[in-house]
């Protein structure tokens, strides 16, 4: 069964070669691509449209805003000066003698809103500058600069779209106005903008001679600046942070505060407060804390924050051929949702087309599965339909699974990796199997890990990331197609805090929201563009994706979870985006119908959202029962309730699997609800 889908993946690719255009003048006209697909409110930028059908073009409108200075330069191109809009996402329409072209994704531009400035804590200081003041109000997308007058401020520091850190530069004694300047425009003139130098007192001239200075003793100097040793609690996936305050000594304060490496969801206060809430892997984290006094001293100190996943029941559902639910048999698909015997405390659960592995709360890992290339990691080559123990492994916090492999990342931030190594996979120096663990080379201070075909990744404490294996499709992110048995660094690449891993493609979370993706993007699963291109062979910033909590990755689609709680998809495979339909969508679409989510997940042609009350929405291909729903062969092209959601906070599953996992636990109470937002950017 599954080589046949493979052929019909493989003929599918085949029909969505492009074409040779040849569209007949008289056709009407057809927007494709833009040039740029968003802009300010102030218009004013020429931008180009591309398409078919630009012959005797008469109009150019944007949403109900007539463009002007209309060029054609041929049938299938155009462009124009962007007429002034409010602020808003409106469809480009092309008008000819000859009909008007039709509203699509394609020809769909934004107008973002200027800054704008609500507040200056502090609204002054000397004129000397280098008081660091913190900058509220909205709009604070794409930053530029922030301007005292004329002049640019230094330590440029956007915590978020509403607050940012800067410090004052030099200036005349008085009161001037501050602007923020982003791609968008620059925040205008208000009451709220005002910041006032001070200048030094000036003790007047003696009339005479001037007499010796009176003998002083030298002013005390403040004690240094210290930060008090801390003892941060655990954080718990899933659940609010229990909250710790940050203390110092010495300096002159009051103190300003800054954390780099928390995890996802957790945001350290400028006055020492750490709150929030995550469902960041678990992991050891080192979080540097920086603390500032008035004077602009300054201290660090690193700081261990432990992240812990909540154990839960595993049930498991989907395809079956070589028992890789766990249910002791093998054979025909299990489509409703099987709880898999002796895993009731699992925090962390991965799978490929034939196996499934599981982390329990005591470290252990188990694995259950075909296992013709040494996969289950026992020692053996014998086929296991129930969980059996990997021998040799403890202080597990996360798996994930490859292509007939398998990987585990401990408590201490090391890896280990057993199964196929076709492709220098195990990232063990060469290309040799093995059927027991074996330590992945040079990967250290590791937070979080993902694994695709044939290739491996892993995100080091210091938000750098790590690579290995088969490199067919640029996969490995290092601008070449050169496989590597042991891992190298992704150049480009800083700030990530996860990373997921499709079948040839890989995305990075930023610690800023945005996400990078490299790859193979024949279905447009990286989301770069409207044109599909074989490959992306370095790390390129997905555009207009923004304040991103999450990401996974499946087969053929991507999601992201917002912070605000909405879910978005690219790509598409059997309706797998969950966008209402099947058609290839090449930058991020908003789910309709979710709101409130909390994470997300992914199998090969679908996915799986938890929302902030536990509830649970699928979406995709249901062949083999992957939607548990009971109902084999009922594909959803949208979100829509899973019937088995009850009491679930979290879905585990690998991103080329038709078999799926789910960790039901029981319900937690969280007053507020937890709504992840990006910590601040370093």
């Amino acid at each position: 069964m599954t080589t046949l889908r493979w052929l019909a993946a493989a003929a599918t690719l085949a029909l969505v070669l492009p074409a040779s255009p040849s569209v007949a003048a008289t056709s009407s006209p057809a927007v494709t691509s833009l040039s740029a697909a968003a802009g300010p409110l102030a218009g004013g930028e020429r931008i180009s449209l591309h398409g078919n059908g630009f012959t005797h073009v008469t109009k150019v409108v944007f949403g109900g805003a007539t463009a002007h200075g209309v060029r054609v330069t041929s049938t299938h191109t155009l462009s124009v000066v962007v007429p002034k809009h409010k602020a808003d996402r409106v469809d480009i329409r092309v008008l000819t003698t000859t009909g008007e072209s039709t509203a699509v994704k394609a020809d769909r531009f934004t107008y973002i809103a200027p800054p704008a400035i609500t507040s200056l804590t502090p609204a002054t200081g000397p004129t000397t500058g280098g008081t660091r003041i913190t900058v509220k109000g909205k709009n604070f997308t794409h930053v530029k600069a922030v301007l005292f007058g004329t002049t640019k401020g230094t330590k440029l520091h956007v915590l978020s779209a509403t607050t940012l850190l800067v410090t004052t530069p030099t200036n005349s004694p008085g009161l001037i106005d501050v602007h923020v300047r982003t791609s968008y425009g620059t925040s205008k003139t208000a009451k709220t903008d005002h910041f006032a130098y001070v200048a030094p007192a000036v003790l007047g001239q003696p009339i005479g001679p001037t007499p010796p200075p009176p003998p002083t003793t030298p002013p005390v100097p403040p004690p240094p600046l210290v930060i008090a040793a801390a003892t941060l609690p655990n954080a718990v996936t899933g659940l609010a942070y229990a909250g710790a305050t940050l203390s110092a000594s010495g300096g002159v304060p009051p103190y300003h505060w800054v954390a780099v490496g928390l995890p996802n969801g957790l945001a350290l206060s400028t006055d020492g407060v750490l709150a929030g809430g995550t469902f960041a892997p678990a992991g050891l984290r080192q979080v540097t804390v920086t603390v500032t006094d008035s004077a602009v001293h300054s201290a660090n100190a690193s700081v261990p924050l432990t992240v812990i996943a909540r154990a839960g029941q595993l049930y498991s559902f989907g395809e079956n051929d070589a028992g890789e639910t766990g249910n002791a048999t093998s054979g025909a698909p299990v489509t409703s949702p099987y709880l898999v015997p002796g895993m009731s405390t699992v925090v962390s659960v991965a799978s490929d087309r034939q196996n499934g592995w599981a982390a329990k709360a005591d470290g252990t890992v188990w694995a259950w599965g075909a296992n013709a290339s040494g996969q289950l990691g026992d020692g053996t080559t014998t086929a296991e339909t129930s969980p059996i123990q990997v021998p040799g492994l403890s202080r597990v916090v996360a798996v994930a699974g490859g292509t007939l492999a398998a990987y585990a990342l401990t408590s201490d931030g090391t890896v280990f990796a057993w199964g196929l190594g076709i492709g220098g996979q195990l990232g063990n120096g060469d290309s040799s199997s093995t059927s027991r663990p074996v330590q992945v080379q040079d990967a250290t201070d590791i937070v979080s890990i993902a694994a695709g075909n044939f290739a491996a990744y892993a995100v080091r404490a210091d938000g750098t990331v790590l690579a290995w294996g088969t490199d067919e499709y640029g996969q490995l992110g290092d601008g070449g197609t050169m496989g590597h048995s042991t891992p190298i660094t992704i150049p480009g690449l800083s700030g990530v805090v996860s990373v997921a891993a499709g079948t040839n493609d890989a995305f990075a979370l930023h610690a800023d929201g945005t996400v990078s993706a490299w790859g193979h993007d024949d279905k447009g699963q990286l989301g770069l563009s409207t044109n599909f291109q074989f490959e992306q062979d370095t790390p390129a910033l997905i555009p207009g994706l923004t304040a991103i909590t999450q990401i996974a990755a499946g087969a053929d689609s991507t999601y992201a979870v917002g912070a605000d709680g909405t879910v978005w998809g690219w790509g598409n495979y059997f309706g797998s985006a969950g966008v209402g339909d099947s058609d290839p969508v090449a930058t991020p679409e908003r789910l309709p119908g979710v709101a409130d989510a909390q994470a997300v997940s992914a199998f090969e042609y679908g996915g799986f959202v938890v929302l902030a009350g536990g509830a649970v929405k699928e979406w995709g291909d249901d062949h083999y029962g992957e939607l548990g729903d009971g109902n084999a062969g009922i594909s959803k092209l949208t979100a829509v309730p899973a019937p088995w959601q009850t009491n679930t906070v979290e879905i585990g599953l690998g991103a080329a699997s038709i078999t799926n996992f789910v960790i039901k636990r029981v319900k937690p109470v969280i007053v507020p609800p937890i709504n992840p937002i990006p910590p601040p950017v370093s």
